[in-house]
């Protein structure tokens, strides 16, 4: 069987609704959902929430433990059915940009949803799902509620996610079924709408062969098991997920801090490192901000780049929409689609980090122009389109600009825009069948970056930047990394500083 990314979770019926401002019904009831907007939560830790549980006293709407799934189930429609979970989700995303299986498990008492569910898995990213189990009970339901402005909150109902993983073989046995899938797999995505014995099972027999386990925080508020961190290779949250986990908030008010985020993920790896893990990565989303990667030797006692950046730290920007308003139609399911995205683009293709970051922030962009999950994963051709575009400089921006030389366009074109970012363009009209020129500022400082043959390209250009007295050589590295994945190829990055 061809190798592929291997995502072992949830399934979903999708229920979506368009919140009136950020209000639900219950009961007939309006209940204010505004404190759990941009959350993934379980029927009880969302009745649970102080917020909504002093709401559902108000309204005698309060129940006993064990009851917090009917309750949810009391919600007034009218709904939007979708095929949805994180793992489907995550599994699609990986399925487009390569391929993926997924193994969940199916209620049997929702024979003609599992039917829909399993068709648009084939449909967004041919995924295959034949290892999956059928189990008693119905399949995992979300409540998608949306906001007007594109976010949403979620509320889980467990069924088959929850139940019957040792009553379907799911369990990760010598010869069997996932331990089969495991091996055969490129890496291994594991994500918290299942119980975490099956998480924890599945991450032991992976790092036993010798497989990236690559870990979605999302679907629940619990903390992390602590017997699952020696075993992950990639934590994957998103800003929120980072603060719960790491106990270091990320924010002043609204807005993500780049010396915070830095002191989340430093104190997340120490609880790592105190695990017996010290070589974990995180990949940070940061919504706006785009995103964040760092790496296993990583640590915020170093010094910046040219690019704002600490050793063994990548960012990522986010790219223009292409809808109407520029903004998103829908972002259930984006960050599912970027990790999906990620996962595959690196372990799958062979991608560097920095490569299939930016690869995933492409996918996930094109994934919020689509209404619904599953729908919105989006094509390999979509992503590499939209891949080609400019993004945004993100969180980290320091003013540098970043430019990758290669063989496609002669050198003299290299050379012409290195000194034109370094001395600024003058504003021209347009002539003689010439496009009018638009004016721009000089850049503080220029990295100049090239691979292989076009190393030759990068020196040129950083040598005509010189010569011409436009800006100075701060620093001259060198590297061998893979390229795309397969082999070897030398790199040259030059740091150049405008006079």
């Amino acid at each position: 069987m061809a190798p592929r990314v291997l995502v072992v979770g949830s399934l979903n019926v999708d229920l979506f609704q368009t919140t009136d401002g950020s209000s639900i019904k219950l009961g007939g009831k309006p209940i204010d959902i505004a404190a759990v907007k941009g959350m993934t939560l379980p029927a009880k830790s969302f009745v649970e929430n102080p917020a909504i549980a002093s709401q559902l006293k108000a309204a005698g709407l309060q129940c006993a433990a064990g009851e917090e799934e009917g309750l949810v189930l009391s919600m007034d429609g009218p709904f939007e059915q979708a095929t949805g979970g994180k793992g489907a989700n995550a599994a699609a995303a990986a399925g487009q940009s390569f391929r993926a299986e997924l193994i969940c498990n199916f209620g049997k008492q929702s024979e003609s949803e599992n039917k829909l569910l399993s068709a648009d898995l084939k449909k967004f990213g041919n995924v295959d799902t034949r290892r999956s189990g059928l189990v008693e009970g119905p399949t995992g339901t979300a409540y998608i509620m949306n906001y007007a402005d594109g976010d949403n909150a979620i509320m889980l109902l467990g069924g088959a996610n929850q139940n019957g993983w040792a009553a379907s073989g799911a369990v990760v046995e010598e010869g069997g079924k996932l331990h089969k899938a495991i091996e055969e797999s490129v890496a291994v995505m594991l994500q918290r709408e299942v119980p975490d014995y099956v998480n924890l099972e599945v991450a032991k027999a992976a790092r036993s062969l010798g497989k990236p386990v690559v870990m979605d925080v999302g679907g629940s508020d619990a903390a992390l098991d602590v017997n699952l961190l020696p075993l992950i290779t990639e934590i994957a949250p998103n800003e929120s997920e980072l603060t719960f986990i790491s106990g270091k908030e990320t924010k002043v008010g609204d807005e993500v801090k780049k010396d915070l985020l830095r002191e989340a993920v430093a104190a997340l790896k120490a609880k790592f490192a105190a695990a017996g893990n010290n070589d974990v990565e995180v990949l940070v989303t940061l919504g706006k901000h785009g995103s964040a990667h760092f790496g296993s030797q990583w640590t915020k006692s170093a010094t910046e780049d040219l690019m704002g950046l600490l050793p063994h730290e990548n960012q990522m920007g986010v790219f223009k929409l292409g809808t109407e308003s520029g903004k998103p139609q829908d972002t259930t399911g984006a960050g599912d689609c970027f990790r999906g995205s990620y996962v595959a683009a690196r372990y799958g293709q062979g991608k560097e980090v920095a490569e299939a970051m930016q690869w995933a922030s492409a996918a996930g962009s094109v994934s919020v122009e689509v209404q619904g999950a599953m729908p919105s994963m989006p094509k390999r051709g979509a992503i590499a389109a939209r891949a080609k575009k400019e993004s945004s400089s993100g969180l980290f921006a320091s003013g540098a600009v970043e430019m990758k030389v290669s063989l496609k366009k002669p050198k003299p074109f290299y050379v012409q825009a290195a000194l034109s970012f370094l001395k600024g363009v003058e504003a021209k009209p347009a002539a003689e069948g010439k496009d009018a020129v638009e004016a721009k500022p000089a850049v503080d400082a220029l990295r100049i970056s090239g691979l292989g043959e076009a190393c030759g390209v990068a020196v040129a250009a950083a040598a005509q930047v010189e010569a011409e007295n436009a800006g100075t050589i701060v620093s001259i590295k060198t590297a061998y990394p893979r390229a795309g994945g397969y082999k070897g190829c030398a790199q040259i990055v030059i740091d150049i500083r405008r006079k």
